[in-house]
């Protein structure tokens, strides 16, 4: 091996790091914008003339359900773009998963050919891209995030259907009243009458959609808390450890004072944290 091997080793490695880095955070924007566009095409009304032409082939049961589940899908895009940001395997495959279940739904709701395509597209590329996506689940992980998502994806959704419905019954319900239309609709109460072929689609959507915010905030207020996971290493386990496993001559540098230190079991892991970035030597310590 030749003296440019090392150099050249170590280069190839931080590009390789950096491309996993960039089809992440780009997946991961295409993803959350692929929810915002299903939850906002579930709220809003699919052309008449398509939505004519399905009522000829097929129950129109099966496009309200369709609407429904589109705007839980939407949702479940959303919150997986985080997981697929920090390169998570489960994450990918269930967006994977999703989008396909919503190219699907696209077509059965209303003839949406646009965002079927999108849907089936942004899949076919994720599928090619998967070697990016190797990283295990941390449920722990970015969950505030997550609901912060969540919440302004959601806002933008009632925004979008009560500009629809104010477009379609401008004259007599308006902004407000459509407003108040669709914040009824999420609750389960109708009083406020939207009327039409718009009421029969967005009714079960919003419905469908309040039922998701409520799944979620029980799974946020009730899932278990995050156990068995490293924590903080006192000295004299790091000495032990060290004593046992550190076979390695730079093992011995764990001990320094400006080093924090984590144990998972019997293996020790020595870092410092500089300028929010994690700096981790020596190797990891154990069996």
């Amino acid at each position: 091996m030749s003296k440019r091997d090392g150099p050249t080793t170590a280069n190839n490695f931080v590009r390789s790091v950096r491309t996993t880095r960039r089809v992440r955070r780009a997946t991961s924007l295409a993803i959350l914008g692929a929810g915002l566009m299903t939850l906002i095409s579930a709220l809003t009304p699919s052309f008449a003339n398509r939505l004519h032409y399905l009522d000829q082939v097929m129950p129109v049961v099966v496009h309200q359900a369709a609407f429904a589940v589109t705007v839980v899908i939407g949702v479940a895009l959303i919150q997986l773009a985080g997981g697929v940001r920090r390169g998570q395997r489960r994450s990918w495959l269930l967006s994977v998963l999703m989008l396909i279940v919503a190219a699907v739904l696209h077509l059965v709701k209303g003839l949406d050919a646009e965002e079927a395509t999108v849907s089936a597209v942004l899949a076919t590329v994720l599928v090619t891209m998967r070697h990016h996506f190797r990283a295990p689940s941390d449920p722990a992980a970015n969950l505030w995030r997550g609901r912060l998502r969540i919440v302004g994806s959601v806002a933008v959704a009632l925004v979008a259907a009560s500009l629809s419905i104010a477009g379609v019954r401008r004259h007599s319900l308006g902004v407000g009243g459509s407003f108040r239309a669709v914040l009824e609709r999420v609750v389960g109460n109708r009083s406020v009458v939207i009327g039409g072929r718009l009421d029969r689609f967005i009714s079960p959507a919003l419905g469908a959609l309040g039922l998701t915010l409520v799944a979620f905030a029980l799974w946020a207020l009730l899932r278990p808390s995050r156990t068995g996971g490293p924590v903080s290493a006192d000295a004299a386990t790091a000495r032990r450890i060290i004593a046992e496993h550190g076979d390695d001559t730079l093992a011995y540098f764990a001990l320094r004072s400006d080093k924090q230190r984590w144990v998972f079991g019997e293996t020790l892991i020595a870092y410092a944290v500089i300028n929010n970035t994690c700096l981790v030597s020596p190797d990891p310590i154990g069996p």
